[in-house]
């Protein structure tokens, strides 16, 4: 179903041990699950390139999201910036009749 092959740790998981797998992401499911899918899916209908896509759940019952190269924004040592942010998600849900999940 998903993408298989080994797992390399990423930094940054001071709350969940979160792992690469190929192109995506494996973290723990949260209590919140539903509404975290929910908010990514309508990032990703309204195109929004700063999120990672949701693709479901492993068979470990980990989310699996897409990998988006970059920064944990809290380390130390911080990149330099390549490119423009993508813009606010603000501007995807500035009205509340276009989303049902708030």
């Amino acid at each position: 179903m998903h993408d298989v092959g080994a797992e390399s740790p990423l930094p940054g998981g001071s709350i969940n041990h979160v792992v690469r797998v190929g192109a995506t992401v494996r973290r723990p499911a949260s209590a919140r699950r539903g509404f975290v899918s929910d908010l990514l899916k309508l990032f990703e209908a309204h195109t929004w390139p700063g999120a990672p896509r949701f693709r479901g759940i492993d068979e470990q019952g980990r989310e699996v999201l897409t990998y988006i190269e970059g920064h944990v924004a809290r380390e130390s040592r911080q990149p330099p910036t390549a490119a423009a942010p993508p813009r606010s998600p603000r501007t995807v849900v500035d009205k509340p009749e276009r989303c049902s999940i708030f």
